[in-house]
């Protein structure tokens, strides 16, 4: 008679342990991120060898046994119901003993997998930290790039502003270098007009003596003359000499003065010119007092000619 295999008492608990490792491995699935692979394949491998275990153990229950006890008669399991039992006792104590260490195994899995849960949690936090850092950081380098391309683009400007600056400044400097040398040549040329103005000036004044000179001689010859024509007797041949001499002196003097107001004139033509461009000789202006001296003298030598007009008109 074969004895009804009655199942052992633990494999309900088995059962619940198998039930709560797949759900603990179905959670961890969902928690464990992407970027711990290493981590994941390390704990997914340790629970996938403790389920074997169980897998095995339970298997193992449920066959081994109904097999052995089949095979045996009444007779042998009342002979051997002693042995079969202690050998039960150890068996199922060996079972509590191992499955005591799979639970620690499993409690210290679960431990773990919640060190890793808090790990996983910390780094998702750091994760979305770093994203949002990372986010702004690309904001400010777009802004940056923005600034920097706004400040290559003023700075290029500048360079053309200062290169066109540079160009004015050598032109400026070319226009400086042709007016300074024209304004010396200029000057050396007023310097040249105010001496010939100053020689013609002083040639005048000369020529001005000279005449107020011969003025008098011409007046002492008039006297002679007169008293040579009162006293002596003095021929009408020797007067017309005498008048011819002075009509003669008269009109050479005549000629030399109007040269000399001709060149004066001129002089004073290049003087107004010079002065109409609105240049100054050495910070001043040209000398008027030269130039009023110049007017005198030609005054003066055109008083002699009318005296000299009046007297020979008088004579006649």
């Amino acid at each position: 008679m074969k004895t009804k295999w009655n199942y052992p008492q633990d494999s309900h608990e088995l059962y619940l342990k198998k039930k709560e490792t797949d759900d603990k491995k179905r959670e961890l699935k969902k928690c464990l991120p992407v970027e711990e692979p290493y981590r994941r394949y390390l704990l997914f491998s340790r629970l996938q060898h403790t389920h074997t275990l169980l897998v095995s153990l339970e298997i193992l229950v449920y066959i081994s046994i109904p097999v052995v006890l089949g095979n045996m008669d009444d007779n042998d399991l009342s002979r051997n119901g002693v042995v079969a039992e202690v050998e039960e006792q150890k068996g199922s104590k060996m079972e509590d003993g191992k499955l005591k260490q799979t639970i620690e195994a499993l409690e210290q899995e679960t431990q773990k997998s919640e060190k890793l849960e808090r790990e996983v949690g910390e780094l998702k936090r750091t994760l979305e930290e770093v994203s949002k850092r990372t986010l702004q950081l690309e904001s400010d380098g777009i802004t940056l790039n923005e600034e920097l391309y706004a400040a290559s683009e003023e700075v290029e400007e500048l360079k053309k502003d200062k290169a066109e600056r540079e160009v004015r400044v050598r032109e400026l400097e070319r226009k400086v270098g042709a007016l300074e040398v024209r304004e010396t040549e200029e000057k050396s040329k007023r310097r040249r007009s105010e001496e010939l103005t100053k020689e013609k000036i002083a040639e005048i004044g000369k020529l001005t003596d000279e005449l107020r000179k011969r003025e008098g001689e011409i007046e002492e010859l008039e006297k002679k003359l007169g008293e040579l024509s009162n006293d002596l007797g003095y021929s009408e041949a020797m007067k017309k000499e005498v008048e011819a001499k002075i009509e003669k002196m008269q009109g050479e003097k005549t000629a030399e003065i109007g040269k000399f107001t001709n060149e004066l004139r001129q002089m004073e033509t290049k003087i107004e010119e010079m002065q109409n461009k609105g240049d100054d000789w050495n910070g001043e202006h040209w000398p008027q007092v030269a130039v009023a001296s110049a007017a005198a003298a030609i005054l003066a030598a055109s008083s002699v000619c009318v005296v000299f007009y009046l007297r020979s008109a008088g004579r006649t």
